[in-house]
C-alpha cells in the first residue's frame, strides 16, 4: 500500500471515531439529559434540532426558555419556539 493510500485510509479512520458523538445528538438524548436535570446539555442538543424543523425539540426548547433551565429565561424565545412548534401541529 503506497503511503498516500494509508494517509487518506488514517484519515478516514480517525473522521468515522467522531461521527458517534455527532449522530449522539438525538431528541432521546436530549430528554435523557432534562431527566438528568443537565439542562444545558438538554439545550445544546435541542437547539439545532429545533432550528432543523424537530416539532418536538421546538416544543422543549420553548418549555426550557419559558422556565430558564440550561439559558436564560427568555419568554420572547419561548414563544418563537411555542410558535414554531404549533405551526407544525405538535400538541
Amino acid at each position: 500500500m503506497n503511503t498516500a493510500v494509508k494517509y487518506y485510509f488514517s484519515i478516514i479512520l480517525m473522521l468515522s471515531m467522531l461521527l458517534p458523538e455527532v449522530m449522539a445528538a438525538t431528541l432521546a438524548d436530549a430528554k435523557m439529559a432534562i431527566r438528568a436535570q443537565d439542562y444545558n446539555q438538554a439545550v445544546k442538543i435541542l437547539k439545532p434540532l429545533a432550528s432543523n424543523g424537530n416539532r418536538e425539540a421546538q416544543y422543549q426548547l420553548a418549555v426550557m426558555y419559558g422556565n430558564g433551565q440550561g439559558a436564560s429565561k427568555d419568554k420572547s424565545k419561548a414563544a418563537h419556539w411555542m410558535t414554531q412548534s404549533a405551526k407544525q401541529g405538535y400538541k
